[in-house]
């Protein structure tokens, strides 16, 4: 006994999948989709091989972090620490290390501040200009920071127009 295979469909009765505005539409979101996520991905590339020394999972979470995602990190990372707080106790201080190798140094109390900063050729000076002025902080009786400004930084006079 021979057996027949099954009729093919009549395709002539099928009916067009969308008008052709809604294709149009569909092939405009989709192209729009594709734009954005192109842009998305030019910009998460451009971050992974931005030069540095950062990991790709800390560069991926700054990525995120910039674009919007700031409130989803700190969700997930507040789990994280959560979920995985430190065990045991602090490091004493002088465990940790610095950036001098030891100490930070103290100017003793009634030091010089450091010499004037020289000053543009050809340029006038203001009262107090290329001067170290000591910041109000201190430690051991000496200031923290000196600041100086000079040159371009300086404030400009006003003009007057009569």
């Amino acid at each position: 006994m021979l057996l027949r295979p099954p009729p093919l469909p009549d395709l002539s009765r099928h009916r067009p999948r969308g008008s052709p505005r809604r294709r149009i539409t569909v092939r405009v979101l989709v192209l729009l989709l594709v734009v954005l996520l192109g842009s998305a991905g030019l910009s998460y590339v451009q971050a992974l091989t931005y030069p540095g020394n950062a990991s790709w999972q800390v560069r991926t979470v700054e990525w995120v972090r910039d674009h919007g995602g700031a409130p989803l990190v700190n969700v997930v990372e507040n789990w994280w620490y959560r979920h995985n707080a430190p065990t045991g106790s602090a490091p004493a201080p002088e465990a940790l290390p610095s950036s001098s190798g030891g100490a930070a140094p103290v100017a003793p109390a009634g030091a010089a501040p450091p010499p004037s900063l020289p000053l543009l050729p050809g340029s006038s000076s203001l009262p107090g200009e290329a001067q170290w002025v000591p910041s109000a902080q201190r430690v051991g009786g000496a200031p923290v920071l000196y600041t100086a400004t000079s040159g371009p930084t300086r404030p400009t006079p006003a003009r007057l127009s009569g």
